[in-house]
């Protein structure tokens, strides 16, 4: 090869190379460069550049290219050229597609002070955003999803610390990520524990996963906890339909734990409680014989009578009567009665003594208030008193720690209210 062919050659390459680092060197601008919009909505392409624009080509996902000239237009205009600033190169497509989804590129050519045409490239990720296909709930307690208004449950183990569990609210097969909203009842749960997860689908499309770090209490037994899915693309009929939306009623299962609020009258208590499930045996231990609850029970001249479980005014709330008679008033020794009160469900056993004292000429004093269930519930307490008595004295037989001691929920008995013979009750059920 001749020295001057050798020459020629590489006066070409330099060129050749002078040429690329000059089109390398046009700066284009997507604006966006990420651009969401929802199907069949309109949408602007647009890439700018710091000169004037003389050539403008776009490219779609599947490689189609549309040279935007002027005046140029598409698919009977559903594709047109956008006439904006004379540096932009844009592009309006009037209803968008969901196979238009995923990276453009636009070409823009412009010259030089010298001349010379240089041209450079931009790219815009167009995301077609798509409601949720599905919304649930799932438990890790339960191994369910929940999609409408069933029951979500919780025991609670007051022998045991109590532990969080993790609820999930999941939005299927989405584009775009979606806001999560939690509520118990009414209430936000502004600042739960929430961690968001996301799962890739075998599309470009993803499940997103809100967890919720959720602690059982009794205050939330039967309240309905919601999630509700914020997302671009749900239209008015999905929004009227509550498809963003799921909820489940918190079914929170314990024993039978006693209330604060007793009454107490001349010959009746009140014994108030919570339970879930529904409690279904239990009895009065009365000096070791056994009442049934709905029935009597008559020894020594004394008469005992019980109420069934009776139902209270919120979900999950129970009372029992217990009311006494004395045939003779003539006895003037002094007895303590002991009395045991028993009560069962699903859950567990709790067992609560109070002892019951006669007195001269058969007035009632308290002899005892405590209980320690059987398998550790509380302090408790109830009074028994037959008729008016002003000076009475009390011994407590055990003691015992709180369910949810240390805990904000507590539940130990407060202090007794008693009424006297000429008082109404406001728990008068006979």
């Amino acid at each position: 090869m001749s020295k001057s062919l050798i020459i020629v050659q590489l006066i070409l390459v330099l060129l050749t190379t002078v040429k690329v680092n000059s089109e390398s060197e046009l700066v284009v601008t997507a604006n966006p460069e990420k651009l969401i919009v929802i199907e069949g909505k309109e949408a602007i392409l647009k890439c700018t550049i710091a000169s004037e624009a003389l050539g403008c080509t776009f490219e779609s996902p599947n490689g189609t290219p549309y040279n935007m000239l002027r005046g140029s237009a598409y698919e009977q205009g559903r594709l047109q050229q956008q006439e904006l600033e004379n540096n932009d190169c844009a592009m309006k497509i009037t209803e968008i597609k969901n196979i238009e989804n995923g990276q453009w590129e636009c070409q823009v050519t412009t010259k030089d002070s010298d001349g010379n045409y240089k041209s450079g490239m931009g790219k815009i990720e167009v995301v077609i955003a798509e409601a949720p296909k599905r919304v649930y709930l799932t438990s890790d307690g339960q191994n369910k999803s929940f999609n409408s208004k069933e029951e979500m449950t919780f025991i609670l183990d007051f022998d045991k610390e109590l532990k969080n569990h993790e609820i999930s609210c999941v939005a299927t097969q989405t584009r775009v990520a979606p806001d999560f909203h939690w509520f118990i009842g009414e209430t936000p749960l502004k600042n739960a524990n929430i961690e968001i997860n996301e799962k890739k689908e075998e599309d470009d499309r993803i499940t997103y996963i809100s967890k919720l770090n959720y602690q059982p209490t009794i205050e939330h037994l039967a309240k309905l906890i919601r999630c509700e899915v914020n997302h671009t693309a749900y239209d008015k009929q999905q929004l009227e339909n509550q498809t963003n939306m799921v909820q489940a009623i918190l079914d929170i299962q314990f024993k039978p734990i006693m209330l604060s609020n007793f009454a107490y009258e001349k010959d009746k208590v009140v014994a108030k409680f919570k339970a879930n499930p529904r409690p279904k045996s239990g009895f009065w231990q009365i000096n070791n014989m056994t009442l049934q609850f709905g029935s009597d029970l008559i020894y020594d001249n004394k008469t005992f009578m019980s109420s069934d479980i009776l139902d209270g005014n919120q979900t999950g709330d129970y009372f029992l009567n217990l009311t006494f008679k004395v045939q003779d008033d003539t006895a003037s020794e002094v007895k303590e009665i002991p009395v045991l009160l028993e009560i069962t469900n699903e859950i567990g056993k709790t067992t609560l003594p109070v002892s019951l004292v006669e007195e001269t000429n058969r007035k009632w004093a308290i002899a005892g208030i405590g209980g320690v269930a059987i398998v550790s519930i509380a302090v408790l307490g109830v009074v028994l008193l037959y008729k008016p008595f002003k000076k009475f004295s009390f011994r407590r037989q055990s003691g015992g720690i709180s369910p949810n001691s240390g805990r904000s929920d507590d539940y130990a008995l407060g202090q007794p209210t008693i009424l006297r013979s000429n008082d109404r009750s406001i728990h008068d059920v006979t």
